[in-house]
């Protein structure tokens, strides 16, 4: 695919996105013209009936763009009950809520797997409150993974 077929795309996949008030949480362009798409409303909520309409809102916005509408393939789905906290701001957003996070190396207590409630963030630090060691700071770069727990969805 052509270098600039793929960056129409993109601009296809963020303006649709956006048309909805929806976050990209995951987005992938394949070279077989497949967009693999991740997102959530940015209020939750992101049922099938929206992930339909995104569908077709990625298609309308390939076809506008000038892309053949036929030649892709476009899957959508949403963030599920373990949805992925990636940037800053999901920190804020879901405070209160129980968390599974992996660090890339040991934090306190040697640990690299903490579940508990998320206290935000501060200072660059993810604050978790654990039933076993009270709250602890994790340093934000060093997230592996960090997703809201099914387990309380």
């Amino acid at each position: 695919m052509h270098p600039d077929e793929k960056r129409k795309a993109l601009e296809a996949v963020e303006s649709a996105v956006r048309s909805l008030d929806c976050e990209i949480l995951r987005l992938a362009i394949g070279n077989d013209r497949t967009v693999h798409l991740m997102a959530d409303h940015i209020s939750g909520g992101f049922d099938m009936k929206l992930c339909t309409a995104l569908n077709r809102r990625v298609r309308d916005e390939l076809e506008r763009a000038g892309l053949a509408v036929d030649d892709w393939a476009v899957e959508v789905e949403s963030s599920g009950t373990d949805r992925p906290l990636l940037h800053a701001e999901h920190f804020q957003r879901f405070k209160g809520r129980h968390v599974c996070i992996r660090m890339r190396q040991e934090g306190p207590e040697d640990r690299k797997r903490f579940n508990g409630i998320l206290r935000g963030l501060e200072n660059g630090e993810v604050l978790v409150e654990l039933a076993d060691l009270g709250l602890v700071r994790l340093p934000f770069a060093r997230l592996e993974d960090a997703r809201l727990d099914p387990r309380y969805a």
